[in-house]
């Protein structure tokens, strides 16, 4: 789904640029893992605010972004890119603007969908062995699961900072659900895993630059 809309969507985000007041660079952490998003954004009237944007999952192959903890999670943070389209995603969200009397702090409440199509890299020390004085010994698997496509979707609360002129520190937190669609039959449940679902966080963080004049 994903993959056959991304460029369909990149040429819309084009097309409407200059109708854009907005523009994002910020950084996210969520449910399947962490990436760069690249929006842009129109306030529709003082309080509410649309945008969609262009999503670039990263991962460390060596390193702890790949695989932050040793839990036995399948999809959490497990997010893993194999493919160039896995590395893409889309994202959007509509904002509320609430206590909207200080010039300086918007906050506001929002609403986020981000949708992403790839697979996971699971590792787990599982045991294999008893040594001659008891202690169990253990060995490491790496396993590659999918790809499937990511539907993450969260409410929550955040505000917008001016920091100079029309430039704004934007920051955000949010609770919500991900759905993991696809089938892997390498799983338990072979008939019934085309779909599963977890509760989710959101946490956002970046640099917002407003179009023209700066509005209070």
């Amino acid at each position: 789904m994903v993959k056959n809309n991304l460029g369909i969507f990149i040429l819309c985000i084009a097309f409407s640029a200059k109708s854009q007041t907005n523009f994002q660079l910020n950084y996210n952490s969520t449910f399947s893992g962490r990436n760069i998003l690249f929006s842009s954004s129109k306030d529709i009237n003082t309080k509410y605010e649309i945008g969609a944007g262009l999503r670039i999952n990263i991962h460390n192959i060596n390193g702890k972004l790949a695989h932050p903890d040793d839990q036995f999670n399948t999809y959490k943070k497990r997010l893993f890119m194999t493919q160039p389209i896995n590395y893409f995603g889309i994202s959007g969200f509509v904002n509320r603007q609430i206590f909207s009397n200080s010039k300086t702090i918007k906050p506001y409440i929002f609403y986020d969908l981000q949708a992403t199509y790839s697979g996971t890299r699971n590792r787990f020390f599982l045991p294999y062995d008893v040594a001659l004085d008891g202690t169990i010994l253990y060995k490491e698997h790496i396993q590659f699961w999918g790809p499937f496509t990511w539907v993450e979707q969260n409410i929550g609360f955040g505000f917008k900072a001016n920091l100079f002129d029309n430039l704004y520190l934007n920051q955000r937190m949010g609770l919500g659900s991900a759905f993991i669609l696809g089938y892997e039959k390498q799983l338990l449940d072979k008939y019934f895993n085309w779909f599963a679902w977890n509760f989710s966080t959101l946490f956002t963080i970046g640099l917002e630059y407003r179009l023209g004049s700066k509005t209070e």
